[in-house]
């Protein structure tokens, strides 16, 4: 049924047939699943890792410190924690020695391996 509406009305078919394959064709270089980036040789390279700790489908953060212990990321962003999830990150991440943490809802903590730098 929909195909015969569309179809019906041909002009409107072809003029958003004619706006979206532009479109396609300049963002589509944008969603490279598959795509890697490799750094340069002789670069230093530093990983970022972000959570959103309070998904719905989250109900174990055992998991998430798994997932972090075994990335090892350089800077680790954790979105929407609690008074809770603060102390868990103090017990469960020791290697991140220099953090700021707001722990009231939605409160959002950064840690990191190196050491902060105050900007203005």
């Amino acid at each position: 049924m929909p195909a015969a509406l569309i179809l019906r009305n041909r002009l409107a078919f072809v003029i958003c047939l004619l706006t979206l394959v532009p479109n396609v064709y300049r963002l589509a270089p944008l969603f490279d699943v598959g795509a890697r980036v490799q750094p340069p040789i002789n670069s230093q390279s530093l990983a970022l890792l972000a959570f959103n700790c309070e998904n719905r489908e989250n109900h174990n953060p055992g998991e998430i410190f798994k997932i972090i212990k075994a990335s090892r990321p350089d800077f680790l962003c954790l979105c929407e924690i609690n008074a809770a999830w603060a102390k868990l990150i103090e017990t469960e991440l020791p290697e991140y020695p220099f953090k700021t943490v707001y722990a009231s809802y939605p409160g959002v903590a950064f840690l990191s391996k190196l050491p902060f730098e105050k900007s203005e």
